[in-house]
């Protein structure tokens, strides 16, 4: 494998949006193959329910969501990628990152690799074991987290994580970026800085659910800056405190003794 293939998650009604990253992609060499995204709008009641577990009842974007990512994970099965990086349309790539897309990683030792994500899940804090760390690429290091992160606008997936994800696919019983409810563990990894990538400011709003930031002028230009989350976190005492709960965590087995637990960094910064 000469590279890293790319595949890109996009509505087709969502034609700014694809323009965005397209014009992004382009600009930094990168080819990559645009998959419709599952509408989820147009899936009727009673076909969200006939694959959603019984109980539960998502938003139609978090079913079309959940859907397009599987659909891509057919892809590279079928097409016998050994790994992808999957974006969807509001992510941006790190240009230096981009650039290293042209070789193979260095490792696959991993299920998912985070690009950038958020610092949680439904179940709280994210930690990531900083003695537990793999070079995916030159200059990245990713780490092994004891539990996946929220967000899947950017990521590597290896061939066999996505063919052990298909084999699980129906009924839906979370939306796609929560594991809890799998029946194995997926193998984690997040790059934690520099961040190899970040999103646009199309992700102030959301197809998949109601979210609608876009008008907080102020946080778009401050989350433009780097370091900001960073900065913001070690203000807040946020860090601190998620640092002094690791002896707990630990204690009651949430999470592995013997590593070197820290919390995951903030993320989402905006590129321009």
């Amino acid at each position: 494998m000469s590279g890293v293939p790319v595949f890109v998650i996009s509505l087709s009604r969502a034609t700014k949006r694809r323009a965005s990253i397209a014009a992004h992609l382009s600009n930094l060499g990168i080819d990559a193959e645009f998959a419709d995204a599952v509408d989820g709008e147009l899936l009727s009641p009673d076909e969200r329910r006939a694959i959603q577990a019984a109980g539960t009842d998502f938003h139609p974007g978090v079913v079309g969501c959940y859907l397009s990512h599987m659909a891509v994970y057919r892809r590279i099965v079928a097409k016998g990628l050994p790994v992808a990086l999957v974006l969807e349309d509001d992510a941006r790539l790190n240009p230096r990152f981009a650039r290293l897309l042209r070789s193979a990683p260095h490792k696959l030792d991993f299920d998912y690799c985070f690009l950038d994500c958020d610092n949680r899940n439904p179940d709280g804090a994210v930690y990531y074991n900083h003695a537990d760390g793999i070079e995916v690429l030159p200059g990245y290091t990713a780490y092994a987290t004891h539990g996946g992160p929220a967000t899947l606008h950017a990521y590597l997936i290896t061939a066999k994580a996505a063919a052990t994800r298909l084999e699980h696919e129906f009924p839906i019983t979370q939306p796609v970026d929560v594991y809890s409810t799998l029946p194995y563990r997926p193998l984690f990894r997040a790059i934690v800085s520099p961040r190899a990538a970040g999103v646009g400011e199309e992700s102030m709003r959301s197809f998949t659910s109601v979210r609608d930031h876009y008008g907080q002028l102020q946080l778009r230009w401050l989350r433009r800056m780097p370091g900001f989350y960073e900065l913001r976190s070690a203000l807040s005492g946020e860090l601190r405190a998620l640092r002094d709960q690791v002896p707990e965590l630990v204690r009651q087995g949430r999470l592995p003794a013997g590593g070197d637990w820290r919390p995951l960094p903030a993320g989402r910064r905006i590129f321009i």
